[in-house]
């Protein structure tokens, strides 16, 4: 988050069935700094990247706890984070296949080191299998 500009960074990665990294996605949105919202709008723009490579199946993985029990049905919000999560809802119906689970943040790290690069860059960007140069020093 970048609290002066009222920025949050979005990053996402989707990876093939070979655990082989196929897409990178950053990109920013004007935020106050509600973390489960921002964390559903990565989520979202994960699956749009998704969708853009021509995924059929999608297991998604967000160290959100919140955002993966309010896509698995499992909690209601009446907050702006709604509809995020109706848009990821309707989003996820492209696939043949859709999964959403939980993992711990240091599973998730690079989504992280994404989103913080997000706040450098003035467009949103999804790379498709060949990436720049300050996203593959991310990946060691």
């Amino acid at each position: 988050m970048d609290g002066v500009n009222y920025l949050a960074g979005l990053g996402a990665v989707a990876k093939n069935h070979k655990g082989e990294t196929v897409v990178v996605a950053v990109s920013t949105f004007k935020s106050l700094g509600d973390v489960e919202l921002s964390e559903a709008k990565a989520v979202l723009w994960g699956i749009q990247a998704a969708a853009k490579a021509g995924a059929a199946s999608v297991i998604l993985e967000s160290d959100s706890k919140g955002v993966i029990e309010l896509i698995n049905n499992k909690r209601s919000t009446l907050t702006e984070t709604f509809w995020v999560i109706f848009d990821i809802l309707e989003a996820k119906k492209i696939f043949q296949n859709f999964k959403a689970q939980h993992v711990p943040r240091m599973c998730n790290f690079l989504a992280h080191d994404l989103a913080k690069l997000a706040l450098k860059k003035s467009d949103p960007y999804i790379w498709l299998d060949e990436f720049p140069e300050d996203v593959l020093f991310l990946f060691s």
